[in-house]
């Protein structure tokens, strides 16, 4: 199967169909979410509105990762518009560390886990030889509960979805990112 360049991810464009099957999200649970204003970019940028007979929307890979990360995290119990945000914050902002917009961190070795509890969410970069817990407590504050997913496997199961190779985009972004 050829895969897509990934010099054109974030300027590429995806359908309902395309991000209800890459997100692995029912089609119905979409249009409501979209309906409620979740997603991140609804309306001028990100999502083509208005979706009238006639007028397909479309979305970004941003998009696509934000519906399917929050849709894992209302899976494992998160309220819906706390998924949401939690999801936008994921897949439309960067990290100082250099993650890329929606993307997994990009060092090897390391996994990305995004960890909510209450009202606060925290993206941790988790690495063999850390003690986890610890940080990620830290970095939420007092925690009486805690949801935690592995955005890896989200990421490749999108990325692979919609025409791309996983491992080719973070090669690719990883050899990108500005030097430390």
């Amino acid at each position: 199967m050829d895969t897509l360049n990934p010099h054109g991810i974030h300027s590429a464009e995806f359908s309902t169909g395309q991000v209800v099957a890459a997100a692995g999200v029912a089609g119905p649970a979409l249009q409501t979410w979209i309906k409620r204003s979740m997603i991140v970019g609804h309306g001028a940028a990100g999502v083509d509105m208005p979706g009238k007979p006639g007028h397909r929307r479309r979305f970004t890979f941003h998009n696509a990762m934000e519906i399917a990360v929050a849709a894992v995290l209302i899976e494992a119990g998160t309220e819906v518009q706390r998924a949401f945000r939690v999801a936008g914050v994921f897949a439309h902002s960067g990290h100082a560390d250099g993650r890329p917009p929606a993307f997994p961190f990009l060092a090897p070795g390391t996994e990305t886990l995004l960890c909510v509890s209450g009202e606060n969410h925290y993206i941790h970069k988790r690495r063999a030889d850390q003690d986890d817990l610890s940080t990620i407590f830290s970095a939420l504050g007092e925690v009486s509960g805690l949801t935690l997913i592995r955005v890896s496997p989200i990421f490749d199961r999108v990325a692979a979805s919609l025409g791309y190779n996983p491992q080719e985009l973070r090669r690719h972004f990883a050899s990108s990112a500005p030097a430390k």
